[in-house]
């Protein structure tokens, strides 16, 4: 590793290996011989390549700074140290350590396959001098997982995406894995708790060690459920390839279970997974997701907070309620309510057929993840409200243009009068003439309360008291200045200000 403000790259293949040193190593360097403050090592392996490394040898002298500037991006004025971490977002930022003296022997592996690694250097003198070394391979992004229907550590596990839940990147890259029951006779179940896929992205599945054809390969909205017919299945993740940076996709959740037999009676129907995005409010009703009844599903709706409005969180409400036999007797009945957009977040509430109620949660986190899981007829349904909230400040509401309710949400106001309680309080929705003003403003439907065919003076504007003599500016309408000669243009806009 030589002075060098652009990086050097290395490309390897797997089972290579080598090492990357201080200059002139084992010698120890001194200020004189590095006349800059930092050199860059860029290591890049194949698509199914990653790469472990290990502290071999590290003399730096300590670092006053460390306390104070552990996670800095840059390298730490007056501090010898190494900054590693993968190249790609959003790993790097996940994965980007500072490495000091007291850190030989380490070893960690990247979750992708470019890895960078950046000397920083002081001009400080040391005794013994400075120096480091740094050993890396490369190895299969392959994980392995193993077991029986009668382990002792238990027969069943899971398997995630890479940087689960923090999103993977879209980096053209291949991640293996091998879920195998030792009983040669025995077989393997996977459900997916999470399914937060790219378009560019795929997962395939084969059946058995051995096998050389896919048995399915799943997209964005191909949810599956698997079992297997022989003793294990490898899934083959590809991430696919994107220009695209804003976003990074969630990525996958599995759970596997090692069975004995292969058939599977109660196996779910997951047709029903859905991720909303980018709507301030809507309503979610079983019957609208669910299109073959009766039958056992596991359904997961994901309602991600909208990003262009930035509100304060989601206001869930369960107000409808009518899950019949079916879903009484099904053993693995449940509905799940959880903050965030993964089963990875906080729990609001769990659900079985013994203690299901109308409720009401709120989310500030990134969304909502809802699961319901049970056998479902044709006669059970439920909704769902959903809406994105800001809280009431001592200026009234935060975004100008938004609905005030009475019991101090503010929602957006394209949600007011749509026929959905948004509010929890139905102040949105009455009283009738106040939505009667909203539709008109929203819409721009002239006023006219008179024959269609007859000119209206008022027309565009509001009548005080239905009197066309009287006319406001919409504008003026609800702004807390009355300026009706009977305050109608204030009488009835509740909490609500245009």
């Amino acid at each position: 590793c030589e002075e060098n403000h652009e990086s050097k790259k290395i490309s390897v293949e797997k089972g290579d290996f080598g090492f990357v040193t201080s200059y002139n190593y084992p010698d120890n360097y001194t200020s004189q011989l590095y006349q800059g403050y930092s050199c860059h090592v860029e290591i890049r392996g194949c698509s199914t390549c990653r790469l472990r490394l290990t502290l071999l040898d590290i003399q730096f002298p300590n670092c006053s700074s460390l306390r104070k500037m552990r996670h800095r991006n840059l390298c730490i004025p007056g501090c010898d140290h190494l900054q590693i971490h993968d190249v790609d977002q959003p790993y790097h930022t996940m994965s980007k350590r500072n490495y000091y003296g007291h850190d030989e022997g380490l070893t960690s592996v990247t979750i992708s396959s470019n890895v960078r690694i950046r000397h920083c250097m002081s001009n400080a003198s040391s005794s013994f001098g400075k120096r480091f070394q740094l050993k890396y391979e490369v190895i299969d992004k392959r994980e392995e997982y193993k077991g029986t229907v009668a382990s002792w550590d238990g027969n069943s596990g899971e398997i995630t995406s890479p940087n689960f839940p923090n999103g993977y990147a879209l980096n053209d890259e291949t991640f293996t894995y091998v879920i195998k029951n030792l009983d040669p006779y025995g077989h393997v179940r996977v459900t997916f708790d999470d399914w937060h896929l790219a378009s560019a992205s795929s997962l395939q599945v084969y059946d058995g060690i051995h096998s050389t054809s896919p048995i399915g390969v799943f997209k964005k909205r191909e949810r599956p459920v698997l079992v297997s017919e022989k003793s294990a299945l490898i899934l083959v993740f590809s991430t696919g390839k994107s220009h695209h940076r804003c976003c990074h996709p969630g990525g996958f959740k599995a759970s596997y279970t090692f069975v004995s037999e292969r058939r599977w009676d109660t196996k779910p129907n997951t047709n029903c997974t859905m991720l909303i995005d980018s709507r301030s409010g809507g309503v979610i009703r079983l019957q609208d997701t669910v299109s073959q009844l009766p039958g056992l599903y596991d359904c997961i709706w994901i309602i991600k907070r909208p990003a262009r409005k930035n509100p304060d969180g989601l206001l869930l409400r369960l107000t409808e309620m009518a899950l019949g036999e079916g879903w009484l007797t099904y053993e693995e009945n449940s509905l799940e309510i959880i903050s965030g957009i993964t089963s990875k977040g906080r729990q609001l509430a769990k659900y079985t057929s013994t203690n299901l109620t109308l409720g009401q949660w709120f989310s500030p986190d990134e969304g909502l993840y809802i699961r319901l899981r049970g056998a479902l007829s044709k006669e059970d349904n439920f909704k769902f409200i959903f809406t994105a909230v800001d809280n009431v400040t001592d200026a009234g509401c935060p975004k100008p243009g938004d609905y005030m309710c009475q019991n101090l949400w503010c929602i957006d106001r394209d949600l007011m009068c749509d026929g959905t309680d948004h509010c929890g309080d139905n102040s949105d929705e009455s009283p009738q003439k106040l939505c009667f003003v909203s539709d008109i403003w929203k819409l721009g439907i002239k006023w006219n309360f008179q024959d269609y065919s007859t000119p209206d003076p008022c027309a565009g504007n509001f009548k005080c008291g239905g009197n066309s003599l009287f006319c406001l500016e919409m504008s003026r309408v609800c702004d807390r200045i009355p300026d009706c000669f009977d305050d109608s243009d204030e009488k009835y806009c509740g909490n609500y200000y245009f």
